[in-house]
């Protein structure tokens, strides 16, 4: 029968419920806590329903001899008791990952599925001695521990839960079709009825080593009738198929375990083990195939029949990836570009997101740092993050030869990381690995993958790069935790969780004074709050450069740190030689930097060399190709250019990549404005607004185009804005330079001028483009004008 969920605080026995951690068809799982011998256990309710006494017997004895298996691999039994009708199972609690978990991101390297088969069958070894029978084997039932140990789960459990001659056809399915639980992994003879013994597990072991090789069950045919008549009659694809750098030696062992006659397997666990140690030391002799007589003739040595066999496994490699395949490697096209793919959260803990999210930062960080290969930067990589496309897909689109893929584990201060390089063209895994560590050394964790992608695919990195990969202090891991979260909620689009970004930069100063990206972030942060028009520049852009000061002080060889010292000499300081400098700088040590090439456009245009700053802009776009923010810094390029056809299309762009990015509809409408399509810019301002929800702005719009038609509509709309900013000037901080573009466009001159005057002695950003700004374009003949921008100090 079902019961109902059992509550936090709940007692059985003398076990108290904390709380639920699973549920599947063999019963629900909670984490309690043994009020005798004082320790957090897992126990297991199962869903008996009405039992009959001699039932109950059974079902007691069999649990005894379970409870009786000790083995490093092999989740204990401790208890197996009753409260009324309802019975449970008291088990180790184990921490850690299921291997279902590890698989969703990929086929694990060869060297780690040796290591844990090899754990696997150790423990089926220890139970198969007592007479034991898993029946029910799948990565589901394995577990990993946060030390990267194997734990066999539910071992003998389907034999409790039902009577000797029922068959277990658990099976359910995802969205997609594809059968998951028992099934896939149910050996012939347990399909058929028939009695099961160990090489029963030995077929679902070969199942799961096939899996943890090739990121696919054996037999992955979509319908339960289609798959039990695979499992039956069909061999398994290659492994090869799927992952072409998997060895003979391995592929060899996994088809013996998988044979459909239980004589023709391995017949005992042990045999398998042995095999599966002499594939990890190499020595194992792969045997080649029995050749019968045919009409009386015989091939007349097994040495030809190996050269059959050499030549099948070439033919095989040909058609998969190449020569280096039979030796455990692979050939490698050409990969110059890639793109880091959001590394996906396995924890179960939505909470974990700001960690998975800031990882996969870092790691691009760390590539893009390498000059000779492109890196996609994190903005449009993110995208794809809950995106369902194929990698090819996803490849052609950001335009890279190849992506990298994979998840992020967390449990307590064990961090595990499971990455591979996927080639776009054709779709093959070049590399992958699985790496496990003290989240204090998540750092070294990343320079080791990347270091590990480098060599992968031939990059020749200089000195200073291999520098920079080697291991360096890592920072607190507190103030990392604070950081990476700082990181999270700087990328948020809403006001208040980008504020919130500050308090965690600085939490992770205050837990390591040393840490130099925390001072960058914090620099940044204060930088992005004046230039947005959230605090006037001459209170956060001082604060912006003692942060950058403080970074470049306890890192000089860090990107972020130049170009977050950049920000405040170009927009504030107007020191461009200081600026440029400083840009150039952070360019040199990651050419990769989209963020920097755009930075480094506005310098090109506030100089005045429009052609350097389109030039930077489109190296900032083929590194970061769906960032709204870049392709709104080219429309205001092509905007101070006076290319108006081409800043509207640029906008369009924009809108087709981020269809509510209200300030490409205002830049729009300008711009239509300006080439005197006064209906096109009536339209796009009306567009605008509904984006920003503004009704009370629509209303205005829309009643003064009734009565004074396009033209009106848009000198009332400019109207009503300049008395909302005199309204809200008295609560909060806005940029003088708002006031003067719209006294300026409202025939307005010398308010305009006086604004202006406010704008230089607050510093403002906005007016590095008044040399160019078609806006102020009615101020231009006055000699106030001049003067003002020889004050700037504009070239």
């Amino acid at each position: 029968m079902d019961t109902a969920p059992l509550s936090a605080g709940q007692i059985l026995s003398h076990y108290r419920i904390l709380e639920q951690i699973g549920a599947g068809g063999m019963g629900v799982v909670y984490r309690a806590h043994d009020l005798r011998l004082q320790r957090d256990v897992a126990l297991k309710v199962l869903p008996f329903g009405s039992i009959s006494p001699e039932q109950r017997s059974r079902f007691h004895k069999e649990a005894l001899a379970l409870s009786r298996l000790n083995h490093p691999n092999i989740a204990t039994i401790y208890d197996f008791d009753n409260q009324g009708d309802l019975y449970f199972l008291v088990m180790e609690l184990i921490s850690g990952f299921s291997l279902d978990e590890m698989l969703r991101t990929g086929p694990l390297p060869e060297p780690e599925a040796l290591r844990f088969g090899i754990q696997l069958t150790q423990g089926l070894a220890a139970a198969h001695r007592q007479n034991l029978v898993h029946r029910d084997l799948k990565p589901a039932n394995l577990r990993i521990t946060p030390e990267g140990h194997l734990k066999i789960l539910d071992f003998g459990l389907s034999k409790i839960l039902q009577p000797d001659s029922a068959i277990a056809l658990t099976v359910s399915f995802r969205e997609t079709g594809l059968v998951i639980g028992t099934l896939p992994y149910m050996a012939p003879e347990q399909l058929r009825g028939e009695s099961v013994d160990a090489r029963t597990d030995v077929w679902a072991a070969g199942a799961v080593l096939y899996e943890m090789a090739a990121a696919h069950p054996p037999f992955p045919q979509p319908t339960q009738a289609v798959l039990i008549n695979a499992i039956l009659n069909q061999p398994p694809r290659s492994i090869s198929e799927y992952a072409p750098s998997a060895s003979p030696r391995y592929q060899a062992v996994v088809s013996k375990a998988l044979a459909k006659a239980p004589a023709e397997r391995y017949q005992s666990a042990t045999e398998l083990l042995h095999d599966l140690q002499r594939v990890q030391s190499g020595t194992l002799t792969i045997t080649p195939p029995k050749v019968k007589e045919s009409g009386g003739f015989r091939l007349v040595s097994w040495t030809l029949a190996a050269i059959f066999l050499a030549l099948a496994l070439m033919l095989g490699i040909r058609q998969t990836a190449s020569w280096k395949t039979l030796f455990g490697t692979h050939a490698v096209q050409a990969v110059r570009s890639v793109a880091v793919l959001p590394l996906r959260n396995l924890s179960g803990d939505r909470e974990q997101e700001y960690f998975a999210d800031g990882l996969t930062e870092e790691l691009t960080n760390e590539l893009a740092r390498l000059g000779s290969l492109r890196v996609i930067s994190r903005t449009s990589a993110m995208q794809y993050k809950a995106a369902q496309k194929s990698l090819p897909t996803i490849a052609q689109e950001l335009n890279v030869d190849a992506v990298i893929e994979g998840s992020v584990v967390r449990v307590g201060r064990r961090v595990r990381v499971t990455a591979q390089l996927v080639q776009a063209r054709p779709e093959t895994n070049l590399w992958g690995a699985s790496y496990e560590r003290d989240v204090r050394d998540v750092l070294t964790l990343q320079r080791e993958v990347a270091s590990n992608i480098a060599r992968e695919i031939r990059l020749q990195l200089t000195p200073q790069q291999q520098t920079r990969l080697q291991s360096r202090d890592n920072p607190d891991p507190e103030a990392h935790e604070a950081y990476l979260k700082g990181l999270y909620y700087w990328y948020k689009a809403e006001p208040e969780d980008f504020a919130r970004s500050r308090g965690y930069f600085q939490q992770a100063i205050d837990h390591d004074p040393n840490y130099a990206l925390a001072y960058s972030g914090l620099s940044s942060y204060y930088a992005a709050e004046a230039v947005r028009g959230m605090s006037p520049p001459t209170r956060a852009f001082p604060l912006s450069k003692a942060a950058a000061e403080k970074a470049l002080q306890l890192d000089p060889l860090s990107a972020e740190s130049h170009l977050a010292r950049g920000a405040p000499k170009l927009f504030y300081d107007w020191d461009w030689s200081g600026a440029q400098q400083d840009i150039a700088k952070a360019l040199e040590l990651n050419p990769n930097y989209a963020e920097g090439h755009r930075l480094y456009s506005i310098y090109f245009r506030t100089v005045g060399d429009l052609a350097g700053s389109i030039r930077e802009l489109r190296s900032a776009r083929e590194l970061d190709p769906l960032s709204a923010d870049i392709g709104y810094s080219m429309a205001t390029t092509l905007f101070l250019e006076r290319d108006y056809d081409a800043t509207i299309t640029e906008c369009r762009r924009i809108l087709e990549i981020e269809a509510r990015y209200a300030p490409a509809q205002y830049l729009m409408s300008d711009a239509s404005r300006e080439k005197g399509d006064l209906a096109g810019a009536f339209q796009q301002l009306n567009t605008a607004l509904t984006l920003d929800e503004d009704q009370e702005l629509r209303k205005v719009l829309l009643e003064a185009r009734q009565a004074s038609g396009f033209g009106g509509a848009l000198k009332a709309v400019s109207q009503r804005q300049l008395q909302r900013l005199d309204r809200a000037a008295g609560q909060n901080y806005i940029s003088p330079m708002a006031f003067a573009q719209l006294y300026a466009q409202l025939g307005n001159p010398n308010a305009a001028f006086e604004w202006l005057d406010r704008a230089y002695n607050e510093r403002s950003r906005n007016l590095l483009d008044l040399k160019l700004d078609p806006n102020f374009d009615s101020l231009r003949p006055d000699s106030r004008f001049s003067q003002l921008l020889r004050r700037i100090g504009l070239p």
